[in-house]
């Protein structure tokens, strides 16, 4: 009991070890995306603050003064804007722990348990990040020369300098080689390197950002302005005059729209790859899975099974648990006389004939290049039931798919070194003259006893795979969806700010005749083109990213790239969204200012 027990709270251990690393991951995509606001709030500030600047350094000021100043205020705001997240964070976690004890979670009522690292991580982490951010803008601060006290107010349609653009170039390389090397080195350090690369390319991609501003504006904006008359002229033309600002703002979305689409094409491209292997792997007419496919098949339903008349050939697959190099790995058999009647191996190298010759096993393409085995390499194998120690040859490697994965040995074989032997799918092919929906309704009959199995045709099955990568997508689009959201409140946030900063400019359109109304608009749709740039930014390296993930796993099955373009459509319709949303208080704000004294700022 206490052997169980212990296993229990480990396998707990464990769930809760890799949700906190998924947590972790998605918590650092959500600084990396706030990051991008900090950056752009402090660049506008420091713009708007030019003539003060200037001034301050006319009477005396160094530039190390400037440049301490400005971390200094970075450094304040850090410490308030973490402390607030963290009590907000607590308080969540309060509210999300009383939530699931009182859905019957298994939960117990109990307070939650705060440690105070978590406290002093939570404030290091945000007031360092919120420091860091203000580097760039705190430099260029310190550079405002005094003579910039009696010039107008600083304009922000800078052009990109060539080493600008050099360095963009350069880290984004330095990214894609990080991504390549993450997912075809095979090393340890996989993970680091395709966070680090990944971190390369955003930095790379987002300092590059501002030369595709203009044209995308500019395209975007033609059936804006053919839409919305002055009002969309003046959008397009405010999106496409600080071009640097705007691919700041939409940097930020852009990381979460690429996430979200690299996702979805991955999971659309596995849906496509296991349709593909399905149709080209399995023969058999029906298939015998445990309830969510856990679970092992007793040989009484096997038989019981089989006494059907709807089905002429019935046999099954069994696993086991065996010790390769060291390492616990699964293993299936098959009876050698038969199983190419039911499913088909798809052959990398070998004979797939040669299953019932002695002693051989056959691996997949994954475990043969992991180990830099080959056809006719032998391999110690330990099966633990038996405790017996085998010299195995390999007779064949294998593409892995849905059905066939891991290592694979004959059913006699099997049943010799495994005292408790477990079946994992039960295949049939139906009888002569049987419909195929008659043959899968008596299956389902047959399976009345056995409530924690089911029975599946090749479509079903195929849909419960789908059911499964979707099911994980949207849990994963729930983070990512955070990220977006937080890159709205950035868009939110720029164009509030550029509202006090265009305070004149919007002072002398109301005076000349713009209305509210156009006002509103205006603001609206600029917000709508931010929004836009980012989503184009996005689902092209999205899909970028997508299939080199796709092509970089098409060992373990993934063979087909396959674009959800509706899914595209339905993420254009949300940046649509987004930009309207985003834009609601700055256009108030922008609609409500008085003429006169906007006309009179300096």
């Amino acid at each position: 009991e206490a052997t169980v027990i212990g296993q229990q709270v480990s396998g707990i251990d464990s769930f809760f070890s890799i949700l906190r690393t998924i947590l972790l991951v998605f918590a650092l995509i959500a600084l990396f995306v706030g990051s991008y606001i900090i950056i752009n709030t402090f660049s506008i500030l420091i713009a708007q603050r030019t003539r003060e600047l200037a001034l301050l350094r006319a009477l005396g000021a160094t530039q190390g003064q400037v440049f301490r100043m400005v971390l200094a205020e970075a450094l304040l705001t850090g410490i308030v804007a973490s402390a607030v997240g963290v009590l907000a964070g607590l308080g969540l976690a309060h509210l999300l722990y009383s939530a699931l004890s009182s859905l019957g979670s298994g939960l117990p009522k109990a307070d939650v348990s705060v440690q105070t690292s978590t406290v002093i991580i939570g404030l290091v982490l945000g007031t360092a990040i919120t420091v860091f951010a203000s580097v760039l803008p705190a430099r260029r601060a310190s550079r405002v020369a005094p003579v910039e006290a009696i010039r107008e107010a600083a304009d922000q349609a800078h052009p990109l300098g060539t080493r600008r653009i050099m360095v963009g170039l350069l880290v984004s390389l330095l990214g894609g080689v990080g991504i390549a090397l993450g997912l075809f080195a095979g090393t340890s350090l996989a993970f680091q390197l395709l966070g680090l690369g990944a971190l390369l390319l955003y930095l790379g991609i987002s300092s590059l950002a501002p030369l595709t501003v203009v044209p995308i504006a500019s395209v975007l904006g033609v059936p804006i302005e053919r839409l919305r008359g002055v009002p969309g002229k003046l959008a397009r033309t405010n999106a496409m005059r600080a071009p640097r600002r705007a691919a700041s703002t939409s940097a930020a979305l852009m990381i979460g729209v690429s996430l979200v689409v690299g996702i979805a094409v991955l999971t659309e491209s596995a849906k496509a790859s296991t349709q593909v292997a399905l149709q080209q792997a399995v023969k058999a007419d029906y298939m015998v899975f445990a309830s969510g496919g856990q679970g092992a098949i007793s040989p009484a339903t096997t038989a019981a099974v089989a006494k059907d008349a709807h089905f002429s050939r019935v046999d099954d697959l069994k696993s086991g648990t065996i010790l390769v190099g060291g390492s616990s790995t699964s293993v299936f058999a098959a009876n050698p006389a038969d199983y190419q009647d039911f499913f088909t191996l798809d052959v990398a190298s070998g004979d797939a004939a040669s299953l019932g010759d002695p002693d051989t096993i056959f691996l997949d393409e994954t475990e043969a290049s992991n180990h830099g085995w080959h056809v006719g390499d032998t391999i110690n194998v330990t099966f633990p039931q038996s405790g017996a120690v085998v010299r195995e040859r390999i007779g064949c490697v294998f593409n892995p798919n849905a059905i066939t994965t891991g290592y694979m040995i004959s059913s006699q074989q099997y049943l010799k070194q495994f005292s408790e032997p477990q079946t994992f799918i039960i295949l049939l092919r139906a009888a002569p003259g049987v419909a195929h929906a008659a043959g899968l309704a008596a299956l389902t009959q047959d399976l009345t006893a056995y409530p924690t199995l089911k029975a599946y045709d090749a479509a079903s099955f195929l849909a419960l795979q789908s059911q499964s990568l979707d099911q994980l997508t949207s849990a994963v689009d729930v983070f990512l969806v955070m990220a977006i959201v937080i890159a709205s409140l950035g868009i939110v946030n720029t164009l509030a700010l550029s509202i006090i900063e265009r305070s004149r400019e919007l002072g002398l359109l109301r005076a000349i005749g713009l209305t509210r109304s156009q006002t509103r608009t205006m603001v609206r749709w600029e917000s709508v083109l931010i929004a836009f740039i980012g989503l184009i930014l996005g689902v092209v390296v999205g899909i970028a990213l997508g299939v080199a993930v796709v092509r970089a796993l098409a060992f373990t099955g993934l063979g087909h790239i396959a674009v959800p373009f509706g899914a595209l459509l339905w993420y254009a319709v949300g940046a649509l969204i987004i930009g309207l949303l985003a834009a609601i208080l700055p256009a108030r704000r922008a609609a409500r200012l008085d003429v006169l004294q906007a006309v009179s700022t300096e």
